[in-house]
């Protein structure tokens, strides 16, 4: 390839035999014959067919790169992605997604017109039958350029919620990625890592362009670990939380204008314990749990830099069943999920 590479689209492969044909089909009828870009594959570790289907599509188009490696997961095969990417943009890219026909046109144009550190794009859903599923509201309502000085309005956002702090729906400038940071310590993380290499770019950026067009198109999987419950959410939600939490006090915020990344914190934690009471039966694993709610240090951080005005009253009751007694948190927090259960179960009776 001699032509200077301007984007590298980056595609984590695992076990994706049946979707990764699908996926780059979408992304070669998106940028046609624009030479300056790769397509970059690694495989990692895959024991399906998608090493097969991968040379077969690699060996079509010379702007296609596949690589192997042995299992390492989602974060580190990311980090490899760019060590090995020679665009002067980054496109992440699940291979079980898509991208729209007119991605790349619009990227493009967006990247030519305003020359943003980082394009911030929406989405939209589709199952596994292929339906398209409600396209959610994107977070503004007009496609708008955050300079310095307003850059932080839309990291708060991000941080905030559930939504929009996926890495996959960023174009980002290569030189403002930490690519020789070290993510080994997070390998092992399987919920929030887009979060976590996501916020040193946001810090970095010099600016961000949020563009309204639904522009990726989002496999939803409803057995997939976004969706169901998992025993280790809440130590990788507590650090990647943590490290999101320290990079927005490199932004000069004080705790008073974290006020809203605290309540979905506070939030988020609560509605983990309120999972766990249900799915965990052993006391044991229970009261580690509850001792570490209760040794949660960005929890307390939290706490202390909201009103209690500013808790819905079921929070306020969680917060304080939460700070007593260990056996009797368990006990309430079982009955209250019970509670809830049986009365979805009679709701759904009389239908």
């Amino acid at each position: 390839m001699d032509a200077k590479i301007k984007y590298s689209i980056l595609v984590p492969a695992y076990n994706v035999g049946n979707y990764i044909n699908e996926c780059i089909q979408s992304v070669l009828e998106s940028i046609k014959d624009y030479a300056a870009a790769e397509i970059v594959i690694i495989d990692d570790g895959s024991t399906d067919k998608t090493k097969d289907v991968c040379l077969e599509i690699a060996s079509k188009d010379p702007r296609i790169r596949f690589k192997q490696q042995e299992n390492k997961g989602l974060i580190l095969t990311r980090r490899n992605l760019l060590r090995i990417a020679n665009g002067e943009y980054i496109i992440f890219l699940d291979s079980d997604d898509k991208w729209s026909k007119n991605f790349f046109p619009t990227i493009d144009s967006t990247i030519d017109l305003y020359k943003p550190d980082v394009i911030m794009f929406s989405y939209s859903r589709f199952n596994e039958n292929g339906s398209l599923l409600p396209i959610k509201k994107p977070l503004y309502d007009v496609s708008q350029m955050f300079d310095m000085h307003m850059k932080t309005e839309i990291i708060l956002k991000i941080v905030s919620t559930h939504h929009d702090n996926n890495i996959w729906s960023k174009v980002i400038k290569k030189e403002i990625i930490d690519v020789e940071t070290d993510y080994e310590p997070y390998k092992n993380i399987q919920m929030g890592e887009d979060l976590l290499q996501l916020m040193p770019v946001l810090c970095n950026a010099k600016n961000i362009y949020f563009l309204t067009d639904a522009l990726y198109e989002y496999r939803q999987n409803l057995h997939s670990m976004t969706y169901s419950y998992k025993p280790d959410y809440l130590q990788n939600f507590r650090d990647v939380r943590w490290n999101v939490y320290r990079s927005l006090k490199t932004l000069n915020l004080s705790d008073k204008d974290l006020s809203a990344f605290f309540l979905h914190y506070i939030n988020s934690i609560l509605f983990y314990l309120l999972q766990s009471s249900y799915y965990i039966k052993n006391n044991k694993v229970r009261l580690e749990l509850y001792s570490e709610f209760k040794s949660d240090k960005l929890l307390s951080i939290a706490q202390d830099a909201i009103k209690p005005v500013m808790l819905s009253k079921r929070l306020r009751i969680l917060l304080m069943i939460t700070k007593k007694q260990y056996i009797y948190n368990l006990a309430i927090l079982k009955v209250l999920f019970g509670v809830k259960t049986i009365y979805l179960r009679l709701r759904k009776s009389k239908k």
